[in-house]
């Protein structure tokens, strides 16, 4: 693929002296926005729309229409805008630029880009008193507390992984990577489809944009490298590579998605994962601290590989490959870390038992106390009252027992993990019924509930 441009050129260098003055200039509402074409570059740029007036794709079709690009086209009968250039969206010269698609006028609004969206990094700035950056760049598709608005944003690719979806960047330079972890612009999607527009694997989109004939990188590596990504009740599908590369748990938030068919949706990062479901893929995620909760895994070539992963109360379907799990060799700065030579990933369940007397009436504010002789580190929050249903509590985020089912471990061996099964002893106290010490074995998987009967004293 002929080498691609990733910066502005020398020509557009006029268009963003202009930007700047406008970005300068923020005490009338009116002098805010503009959305400028270069040539030379081969993409529309959008700046300076604040988060009160976000532009739209509305707002990128007038444009077009009035400067003569046609680059923009409109089918109302679809509600689909159709892109043919890249689409950058603010700068690191303005004061926060915003694109919103997805409305309550257009609640089914369709993106179609053929070219690659760019979620330039922003101006460094100050929190607000709510935590977040003053001073943001922002895709947003759909609207937080409407499911009702269902917008997609669908990339047309004559090549697998051609056109892509880029937040923020990575330093070329490893050493600085920690230096703007603050600023690398966000990506809100609720209620959203991020796909290609021809779903086979010769058309999926992905990260080949920006990179040199060599396969080095320009501005580094393309990706999801922002302060602020958040991917809600959505769908990621039909991509090659790894869209979202070194997310934080703080600043990212990803409940009720699903992603399919593709390698890689993360890498790297520490991530946490609620309510997910992960289908068709190489592997859900690459990294060494990630937790999975209330996630379900189909037709994986691997649920997942190496150490540091946590599963809670998940649903592990077959994986097309053995348990890739291995003994990691470790640098002296490594060790020194305390990193685990022997990684290990564990399968946990919340715990919920439930007691009842004699004739199966239900014990209520029973003391349930839950232990591990051999490893006493794999049960958390160990004791628990019953309700008036004498169950225990049943979110494993709140205040149910949970325990390790299972748990995988890396050996000298690349091509056998230890497996290692548990056994609890369940302890059971209630006013006016006998105390009563049951057990199970997880070699089955944890019973929910498991009941305990108690009687009379």
């Amino acid at each position: 693929m002929k080498v691609r441009r990733c910066l502005w050129t020398l020509a557009l260098a006029g268009v963003m002296a202009c930007t700047r003055g406008v970005a300068a200039d923020m005490q009338e509402e009116t002098t805010r926005g503009r959305v400028l074409y270069s040539p030379q570059r081969g993409a529309i740029g959008v700046f300076d729309f604040p988060e009160t007036a976000p532009a739209t794709p509305q707002t990128l079709l007038e444009a077009n229409n009035r400067e003569g690009w046609g680059k923009i086209f409109y089918d109302e009968g679809t509600d689909t805008y159709t892109i043919r250039t890249d689409l950058w969206i603010g700068t690191d010269q303005d004061l926060g630029t915003y694109l919103q698609i997805g409305d309550a006028d257009h609640p089914r609004a369709s993106v179609v880009v053929r070219g690659t969206v760019w979620v330039r990094p922003p101006r460094e700035s100050l929190r607000r008193p709510d935590g977040r950056l003053a001073i943001m760049n922002r895709l947003r598709l759909g609207v937080p507390d409407d499911p009702s608005i269902r917008p997609s944003l669908r990339f047309d690719c004559e090549t697998p992984g051609e056109h892509g979806l880029y937040v923020g960047y990575r330093p070329a330079k490893f050493s600085d990577w920690g230096k703007d972890v603050q600023s690398r612009g966000g990506l809100h999607l609720y209620h959203a489809t991020v796909t290609a527009l021809r779903q086979d694997p010769e058309h999926t989109w992905g990260t080949d944009a920006y990179r040199t004939e060599d396969a080095r990188y320009p501005w580094s590596a393309p990706g999801w490298y922002g302060s602020d990504i958040r991917v809600i009740d959505s769908t990621v599908s039909w991509f090659k590579d790894t869209p979202c590369y070194a997310a934080q748990a703080h600043n990212s938030t990803i409940r009720g998605s699903t992603f399919a068919h593709g390698d890689r949706p993360f890498k790297n990062g520490r991530y946490l994962f609620e309510g997910c479901t992960f289908r068709d893929l190489e592997t859900p995620c690459l990294g060494t601290s990630i937790r999975y909760i209330n996630c379900t895994f189909e037709n994986n070539r691997y649920n997942w590989r190496g150490g540091g992963v946590t599963f809670l109360d998940c649903t592990l379907g077959e994986q097309e490959q053995p348990i890739d799990l291995r003994k990691r060799k470790l640098t002296a700065a490594q060790v020194r870390r305390g990193a685990d030579t022997y990684p290990s990933t564990r399968m946990r369940r919340s715990l919920v038992v439930r007691v009842v007397d004699e004739i199966g009436q239900p014990v209520p504010d029973a003391m349930v106390v839950v232990s591990c002789d051999d490893a006493p580190d794999q049960v958390t929050r160990g004791a628990a009252l019953t309700d008036a249903d004498g169950r225990t509590p049943s979110d494993p985020q709140g205040e149910a027992i949970v325990v390790t089912e299972r748990k995988w471990q890396a050996t000298d061996d690349p091509d056998a993990p230890r497996e290692s099964t548990y056994t609890y002893e369940v302890t059971v106290a209630a006013v006016g019924l006998a105390e009563k010490t049951a057990s199970f074995t997880t070699e089955r998987g944890v019973p929910r509930p498991f009941v305990v009967v108690l009687g009379q004293e």
